[in-house]
C-alpha cells in the first residue's frame, strides 16, 4: 500500500511539473485553463508575428516578433523564427522555428512550452513559471533565455559567411587556360523524391569548380537549382565544425529566376536561354563577372 501511495504521489508530481498547456481565448493566454497573461498584436498567413504579451494588469512584459536571419544566402534560408524581447530587463533572444506559425495559439504554445508544430509534443518543455504575480521572474527569465536562445547559431552563420567570403576573394577569379574551351563533365542523373540531381565538374584547362544541379517538380511547377562550389584542399572551421567547400553561387530558376553570389552577399535577377539546361550559360556569366 505504501509503495502504491509513493507511486501515486510521484505520478502527480510528474504531471504537475511537466504538463503545462497554453491556449489563447479572446487575447487571453490560458495556462492549464487559468488566465495567465494577455496577448495583443497581429499574426497570420501573410502577417509576420508582431505581438505583445502583457500581464493581467496590462503591464507590458515581452514582445514576440517574426525574425529572419538577414541574408539572401540560400544556405541559411531556414534560419528563422521569433525574436523575444523582455521589456523590463531589455534582454533579447532568438528562438528559431522551421514553420510559419499563423495563430496566437501556435506562437504562444511554441514560445512558452516549445510545442512541436507537427507532432504536438513538448519534449523540450520549459516547466517553470516565467510570469509570477503579473511580472517576469528575473531568475526564471535567465533560465528561459539560456535554454532557448539560438543566438549562438546566428553568430555561427555570420562567422561562416565572413570566412567563406574571405576564401572566395582569395580563390577567384581563378587562373584559366585561354587556349582551352570551357568544359562541363557531368555524371548520371540520380532520382530523388520530387525530381533528380546531377553533378558536373567545370574545366577550362584545370578544374575551376563543381556544380550540383537539382530539379524539383511539384504542383507549383518545376524549379532548377544550380549550386556552384569549390572543394578546398584545406578545410576551414566554424565553431567546432570543419567545412571542406565554399559555395560560389546558387541560381534558382523558376517563375522568378535569381542567383545569389556568395562573395557579393546578395541575389540578383538573372535571365537564361533555357532553365532546364543552363549549366554552361551560368558558368559563363560567373566567369564574365570574375566570380569563377
Amino acid at each position: 500500500m505504501k509503495a502504491k501511495c509513493v507511486l501515486i504521489v510521484m505520478m502527480t508530481f510528474s504531471l504537475a511539473v511537466f504538463s503545462q498547456k497554453f491556449d489563447v481565448k479572446k487575447d487571453i493566454i490560458l495556462k492549464d485553463k487559468v488566465p495567465y497573461a494577455k496577448i495583443t498584436g497581429k499574426v497570420g498567413m501573410v502577417k509576420p508575428a508582431d505581438l505583445l504579451v502583457s500581464s493581467m494588469n496590462d503591464d507590458s512584459l515581452f514582445t514576440i516578433k517574426a525574425w529572419n536571419y538577414p541574408t539572401d544566402n540560400p544556405m541559411f534560408q531556414n534560419l528563422a523564427g521569433f525574436q523575444v524581447k523582455f521589456i523590463a530587463s531589455g534582454k533579447e533572444m532568438i528562438k528559431s522555428c522551421e514553420h510559419n506559425l499563423t495563430s496566437k495559439d501556435f506562437v504562444v504554445d511554441f514560445i512558452m512550452s516549445d510545442r512541436d508544430f507537427n507532432s504536438g509534443k513538448r519534449e523540450n518543455e520549459f516547466t517553470k513559471d516565467l510570469i509570477v504575480n503579473n511580472a517576469i521572474d528575473p531568475a526564471v527569465e535567465s533560465e528561459f533565455i539560456e535554454k532557448f536562445n539560438d543566438e549562438p547559431a546566428v553568430q555561427l552563420a555570420k562567422e561562416h559567411e565572413a570566412k567563406e567570403i574571405k576564401i572566395l576573394k582569395e580563390l577567384f577569379p581563378a587562373k584559366k587556360d585561354a587556349n582551352q574551351p570551357l568544359v562541363l563533365k557531368g555524371s548520371e542523373r540520380t532520382p530523388t523524391t520530387n525530381g533528380t540531381t546531377e553533378t558536373f565538374r567545370i574545366f577550362q584547362g584545370d578544374q575551376l569548380a563543381t556544380l550540383d544541379k537539382e530539379v524539383v517538380t511539384n504542383s507549383m511547377g518545376t524549379t532548377y537549382t544550380y549550386r556552384f562550389y569549390r572543394i578546398l584542399d584545406e578545410p576551414f572551421t566554424v565553431g567546432d565544425k570543419k567545412i571542406d567547400k565554399v559555395v560560389i553561387a546558387t541560381a534558382v530558376l523558376n517563375s522568378f529566376p535569381k542567383m545569389f553570389v556568395n562573395v557579393n552577399g546578395k541575389k540578383q535577377e538573372i535571365h537564361v536561354t533555357n532553365p532546364a539546361s543552363a549549366e554552361k550559360e551560368l558558368a559563363e556569366i560567373l566567369i564574365q563577372n570574375k566570380k569563377l
